[in-house]
C-alpha cells in the first residue's frame, strides 16, 4: 500500500505514462477500465479515483466506495468485458479527509483488451489501438519478447507430466467426437502431434509441445483448431513453471505438468 507521502508526490508531478487521475466521485467511468487496459499492455502504474486532472483531491462520496470498489474487482474479473481477466483489487484510502481509490497495475506478460478494444499507453494518454493493425502486432511482439511463455525448459520430460491431466482430456475429446485420433495416442504421440498440421491460432496462452526440448509458443489468435475438436486456452505449465494460467472460455484448460 501507498504511503501518504508517496501518493502525495505522485499527486504533485501530475500524470504521466504510468500515472493516470479520474474524477470519478460517485462511480467508475469506462475510462477507468481503459486505462487499466493500456498500463497492463505498457509498463504498468497507478490509477487514482478521486483525483482532478490537475492533481486536486476531489474525494470520493463515502456512500458510493463500496460499490465502486466492487464494480471494478467484478469488470476486470469479468472475461466479457475484460480479456484476459486481471484481478486487481483498489485500496482506500483518505487523506485531508477526503476518500479516494487507487489502483496498482502491473505491466503484464500478455496483450489486454476492453470490450473487445485494444489500449496502448503513449505519454499519459490512453489509445485505442484496435483498428491499427501494425500497431496491435506490435504489442503483441512487445509481449512475446517480455513473456516467460517463451522460455525453454530443458529438463521438462513426460515424467513430469500429469497422467490424470491427459485422462481428463482425452474424456472432453470423446464427448465430441468418440473417433477422434488423439483417443488412441500415447501421451508423447499427443504431444508431439499438437503441431501438425493445422494450428497456431491462440490469443493469449502459450502451448506446449514435446520435441527435444519442451517450450512454449505464443500465437496469435483466440482459439486453435485441431481436426473437427475445438481446444482452447491450453495451460500446460503448472505455477511452479513460472507459467500463466488463464480462466477457461470455450471447453476446457489442461495442466499436464505436476506443481
Amino acid at each position: 500500500m501507498l504511503s501518504t507521502d508517496r501518493i502525495k508526490d505522485l499527486l504533485l508531478h501530475g500524470e504521466n505514462r504510468q500515472v493516470e487521475f479520474k474524477k470519478c466521485t460517485d462511480k467508475v467511468s469506462a475510462s477507468v477500465y481503459e486505462t487499466v487496459c493500456s498500463f497492463l499492455n505498457a509498463e504498468g502504474g497507478y490509477i487514482f479515483l478521486g483525483v482532478d486532472d490537475d492533481g486536486a483531491i476531489l474525494g470520493i462520496n463515502p456512500k458510493c466506495v463500496t460499490d465502486m470498489i466492487k464494480s471494478i474487482i467484478n469488470t476486470l474479473n469479468n472475461p466479457e468485458l475484460f480479456l484476459p481477466p486481471m484481478p486487481i483489487t483498489p485500496e482506500q484510502t483518505e487523506i485531508d479527509g477526503k476518500i479516494i481509490l487507487y489502483l496498482s497495475v502491473p505491466e503484464s506478460e500478455q496483450v489486454h483488451r476492453y470490450k473487445n478494444r485494444f489500449y496502448d499507453r503513449w505519454g499519459d494518454a490512453d489509445n485505442d489501438v484496435s483498428k491499427h493493425t501494425y500497431l496491435v502486432k506490435n504489442m503483441f511482439m512487445r509481449k512475446e519478447k517480455e513473456s516467460s511463455e517463451n522460455e525453454v525448459f530443458p529438463d521438462v520430460t513426460l515424467v513430469d507430466m500429469d497422467e490424470e491431466s491427459f485422462k481428463i482430456m482425452r474424456s472432453h475429446i470423446s464427448i465430441h467426437n468418440s473417433n477422434h485420433p488423439w483417443l488412441s495416442m500415447t501421451n508423447e504421440e499427443f504431444l508431439k502431434s499438437l503441431f501438425f498440421p493445422v494450428f497456431v491460432f491462440c490469443l493469449e496462452n502459450g502451448v506446449c509441445t514435446f520435441l527435444p526440448n519442451a517450450f512454449i509458443l505464443q500465437h496469435l489468435s483466440h482459439s486453435f483448431f485441431c481436426s473437427s475438436y475445438c481446444c482452447t486456452n491450453y495451460g500446460i505449465f503448472s505455477p511452479s513453471f513460472g507459467m500463466n494460467r488463464s480462466s477457461m472460455h470455450d471447453i476446457f484448460r489442461l495442466t499436464a505438468i505436476r506443481a
